[in-house]
């Protein structure tokens, strides 16, 4: 994970470093905060599977919903938006709006119900 983590901040480099010469550097911080948002989602599911925890369902979409990755996907997607896509936005986006918190539900929740039905069916 640590290899998998230096190389993705390599990258976030590269992306800082091309978006600094159009003058949008911040995109790659954005993109960074919500990259350790996913990830300190997935340490708190390894966490709570190594302590053998179930937490209720409330808790779990809390924080399956930062799992989804859906966070970074739309960070990053605005990174393609250029001039669409500026500061204001990034910071809109961070406020975790109400519809990019439904989109990040419907996505965990849609991934859990594939999921499921794979594994069942196997």
């Amino acid at each position: 994970m640590k290899v998998f983590y230096k190389e993705l901040l390599n990258v976030f480099e590269a992306t800082e470093n091309i978006a600094s010469k159009e003058g949008r550097s911040y995109c790659a911080y954005y993109v960074k905060e919500e990259f350790k948002n996913l990830l300190r989602s997935y340490r708190m599911e390894a966490q709570w599977f190594n302590e053998g925890y179930v937490p209720t369902f409330d808790v779990y979409l809390q924080n399956g919903s930062e799992s989804s990755t859906y966070g970074v996907v739309v960070a990053a997607g605005f990174i393609g938006m250029e001039k669409i896509a500026g500061i204001k936005e990034y910071q809109w986006l961070q406020s975790n709006p109400k519809i990019v918190k439904a989109l990040k539900v419907l996505g965990r929740l849609e991934n859990d119900i594939v999921s499921h039905q794979v594994y069942t069916n196997t």
